[in-house]
């Protein structure tokens, strides 16, 4: 398998987790609506962050593939 190819696996995986995120944020407001407040938004940021981190690896991995080609 190639990096490209492994690379667009990832992005798609990363898509994914940042939709199951987004839908986990409209959860915990609702929550919050009808309980008391979740103390997550640090733990939401953290995610956040990681698949950011995540996806600009990617995009650093296919430019040296690409480079290097």
């Amino acid at each position: 398998m190639k990096v490209e190819e492994l690379a667009e696996i990832v992005d798609e995986l990363i898509d994914v987790l940042r939709m199951q995120a987004a839908e986990l944020e409209k959860l915990i407001v609702h929550l919050e609506q009808v309980t008391v407040p979740v103390p997550e938004e640090r733990e939401q940021s953290l995610i956040r962050s990681t698949l950011n981190g995540l996806h600009l690896r990617i995009r650093k991995l296919r430019q040296a593939e690409a480079a290097s080609s």
